[in-house]
């Protein structure tokens, strides 16, 4: 054998063995701005194999402009080509949704721009694109949920036999003992939960799903991303490494949204989930026993409700869920054992994100 052909060998067989060592993930986000590093830290990560996107059209993002802009995303890293679907509107039950402030910036990306793709989203729902990811996965697969978990509860619903191909389920949602996150002040001071986090309290049937399922899920609340507050430093950090298209798109973002981090409200939820799919060192996990409040009532928020359709999923009518505790986390002696985020490493993450995002394949 010549010293040319064993070169072209040796090389053959390290890219099967790399493309081996891959892991292979399914993102189901709802394109809010936290998921947007936490999508381009997957795409860009050399052990990560991500085989599809499911967009939620009940979070943040509304359908059309967040998968398409999913696809853009997608298309400026190396994982480019990745399919992308959206799906609902509208929760598995209930009338909660995002305030439409939000929803709007999350719609225009806070009017940073981004190459638009030549690709689009699959004509298919993101239900049914996630359903047949699973079914046609040869080994098990890693799913991260970044919002609120309709288009999960609904494959499951639908297809149960996919739960056994999924190895993991990583969810960014739900408080255990730290205050919810739904009153914010200027958006939602009407709001009357005090005790849940958005991504459950949007979707609670389903987050509830999700947590009953039997697959092994680790939760990661706002009690375990209290460590990875953004601050300033984080910024002029991140836009001093920026080096991908991926990362300098994200630095633009940083420059949009000082005045959040200046708040003190903003914390790396999504993208510490992403990184925990990969690298679970990266929180000091617990075990505990937890369920979801799904509660209904006649009061509201205020204002009139979305203009959601009067049957829910399964074609039973739509109802009404309790404005004051409905999505919290709680524990619950007979709820299922869940491995829970407790506490995380900036040490650990903080760096390990500015090297991934910049990595380049």
């Amino acid at each position: 054998m010549t010293i040319v052909r064993m070169f072209f060998l040796l090389s053959a067989l390290m890219q099967a063995s790399s493309s081996e060592a891959k892991t292979p993930i399914v993102i189901d986000t709802d394109m809010a701005i936290d998921d947007w590093p936490a999508m381009l830290y997957l795409l860009h990560h050399p052990e990560a194999e991500v085989l599809a996107i499911t967009v939620t059209g009940a979070g943040e993002a509304h359908c059309d402009p967040g998968a398409q802009h999913a696809v853009d995303l997608v298309d400026i890293t190396p994982s480019r080509g990745t399919p992308v679907a959206c799906g609902p509107s509208e929760p598995m039950d209930g009338y909660f949704e995002f305030p439409k402030s939000w929803r709007h910036d999350a719609d225009t990306f806070y009017g940073v721009p981004l190459t638009r793709s030549n690709r689009h989203p699959l004509a298919i729902g993101s239900p049914e694109l996630l359903v047949t990811t699973l079914r046609k996965a040869t080994q098990p697969v890693r799913l991260l949920i970044l919002g609120n978990a309709t288009n999960v509860g609904l494959a499951m619903e639908q297809a149960p036999d996919i739960k056994s191909k999924i190895e993991r389920i990583f969810f960014m949602g739900g408080s255990i003992w730290h205050p919810g996150n739904i009153i914010v002040k200027g958006f939602t001071d009407h709001f009357k939960n005090k005790v849940a986090e958005w991504n459950v309290m949007i979707d609670p049937v389903a987050a509830r799903i999700v947590l009953k399922s039997g697959v092994p899920v680790t939760l990661v609340p706002l009690d375990g991303t209290q460590q990875q507050q953004v601050t300033r430093q984080d910024i002029r950090q991140f836009t001093k490494e920026a080096k991908t298209p991926g990362a300098r798109f994200f630095a633009k973002v940083f420059e949009k949204i000082k005045w959040f981090v200046d708040s003190g409200e903003y914390y790396y939820w999504d993208v510490l989930t992403a990184a925990v799919a990969i690298h679970p060192e990266f929180c000091r996990m617990q075990k505990l026993n937890l369920d979801v409040i799904v509660g209904y009532s006649d009061k509201t928020n205020g204002g009139s409700p979305p203009p959601f359709s009067t049957q829910r999923w399964d074609g039973r009518p739509r109802r009404n869920f309790d404005p004051y505790y409905t999505g919290q986390t709680f524990l619950s002696d007979e709820g299922p054992s869940i491995d829970v985020c407790v506490e995380s490493y900036p040490t650990l993450f903080k760096p390990d994100l500015i090297r991934t995002l910049n990595y380049s394949r």
